[in-house]
């Protein structure tokens, strides 16, 4: 062992280059999965963040209870399905009721009342409809294209029978409806338009055509307090991805293959009918493509990177074994057998494949934070990727 020793120390030069290449390669496969794991985050956020059409609408159809009640169907189907991969907004919520009976001057006019996000309507006269007066008499926007079909200016009431309740109303302000190709009057009955003088009545779909106006716009809430049953609640989410990870995106992509029966079962509790409209399953599905790609790219980068690695370690390595065949020889004529030669080699590998993961990975790491402009913890894939280098 000390003469061992002693041809360590006189090539001790070429021994510091053969660790000083360990622990360089070691450094570069360690850095190479952190580095990777933080792309992969960072993309499956971005690209998840910048899609359109990731919205969550869920459309429950004939409630069997109130507007308050269906929505928190629609938020238990939507917490259920984006799971811990995502988070949601609050959602925004637009709802109308069944069709009433004849009303206006000719009581001849169907209308119908509807709670719609803030935003969606644009006020021409009159203000946003606020809390019931005095008289009990419910506030309410009438769109500007059915108010003289429904006689109804600002101010004036207008008695209304909706299912056998009698609701009374009082005009606060006309409106038109403002972008009408948005989720809430894409699911309007009459899409926004206001009135449609020609409609199928949803009681004789095969009799005489109806003048429906609507949906005469309440404060949030007035359905319920008015006791008037909604015959459509739509729910819209805005899932926040700034927290998905890449685990996570691959639970909600298999929880997205289940989303009819994931609403129908959460959402479709509180009403005779649940849907759901969302392009997260598409999105979802192309990020994963993309990630798959980004792997098969890195797995060929990594591999010629061992390559290269071992390339220029076995260089060093031959230089260093021929720099000690004397050593060794000199060790034989001493009387040192093959399976101590072999042994005392081995022992020095690996002394120094041990010295080069401790130094090798936290140099990774120092690396990869300084690629990334933030601090990288080394993780256990550096660990892994530096014991296999």
């Amino acid at each position: 062992m000390q003469v061992a020793r002693r041809g360590a120390r006189r090539h001790r030069s070429l021994v510091l280059l053969v660790l000083l290449v360990q622990v360089a390669a070691v450094a570069l496969a360690a850095a190479f999965p952190a580095l990777l794991a933080e792309a992969e985050q960072s993309g499956v956020r971005r690209s998840l963040t910048t899609t359109d059409g990731t919205d969550v609408v869920i459309i429950a159809d004939r409630p069997t209870g109130s507007v308050e009640r269906t929505v928190r169907g629609a938020v238990r189907a939507v917490d259920r399905l984006l799971g811990d991969a995502a988070g949601s907004t609050a959602p925004a919520v637009s709802s109308s009721s069944v069709l009433g009976e004849g009303a206006g001057p000719r009581a001849q006019v169907h209308p119908y009342l509807g709670e719609v996000p803030a935003g969606t309507i644009r006020v021409t006269s009159g203000s946003w409809p606020a809390a019931p007066g005095a008289d009990g008499a419910v506030p309410v926007a009438v769109p500007r294209a059915g108010a003289a079909a429904l006689g109804a200016s600002v101010g004036s009431t207008i008695a209304l029978e909706l299912q056998g309740t009698a609701v009374r109303v009082r005009v606060a302000a006309l409106y038109d409806a403002a972008d009408r190709d948005g989720t809430t009057w894409s699911t309007d009955p009459l899409s926004g338009a206001g009135e449609d003088p020609a409609h199928v009545d949803p009681k004789k779909p095969y009799g005489a055509l109806i003048d429906v106006v609507g949906p005469l716009v309440v404060p949030p809430g007035a359905l319920d307090r008015a006791g008037v049953r909604p015959s459509r609640v739509t729910s819209s989410f805005t899932p926040d991805f700034a927290r998905t990870t890449v685990p996570g995106l691959e639970s909600l992509a298999e929880r997205m293959r289940s989303i009819d029966q994931i609403v129908a079962v959460d959402a479709g509790s509180a009403a005779e009918s649940a849907t759901a409209q969302t392009r997260v399953d598409d999105a979802v599905a192309g990020v994963l493509a993309q990630l798959r790609i980004t792997r098969t790219v890195a797995a060929v980068a990594g591999l010629l990177l061992v390559v290269l690695a071992v390339a220029v370690l076995a260089q060093a390595a031959l230089l260093l074994d021929a720099a000690r065949s004397d050593e060794r020889a000199l060790l034989a004529a001493r009387g040192a057998t093959r399976a101590q030669l072999v042994g005392l080699a081995a022992w020095e590998a690996v002394a120094a494949a041990a010295v080069a993961l401790v130094l090798g990975v936290p140099l990774g790491a120092v690396l990869a934070s300084a690629m990334r402009g933030a601090p990288v913890p080394p993780g256990a894939g550096s660990w892994a990727a530096g014991a296999a280098m």
